[in-house]
């Protein structure tokens, strides 16, 4: 019983480490994702916020 208690750890041990080296390479993928994410959320608040505070007159409509 012993002996397969300490079979049993091992394989355990070995199995948690490739699991964990796994996960941790896709940590800045999913980083990379999420932030992407944020950023073009953001930056379309940020421009709905510019087109009501900077509404577009006719003059620029034309020059444009």
């Amino acid at each position: 019983m012993v002996v397969n208690k300490a079979i049993g750890m091992r394989l355990l041990k070995s199995l948690g480490e490739r699991t964990l080296t796994k996960l941790g390479r896709a940590v800045p993928f999913a980083g990379g994702a999420i932030g992407g994410g944020v950023d073009v959320w953001m930056m379309s608040r940020i421009a709905e916020q510019a087109k009501r505070s900077f509404p577009q007159t006719e003059a620029a409509a034309v020059d444009a």
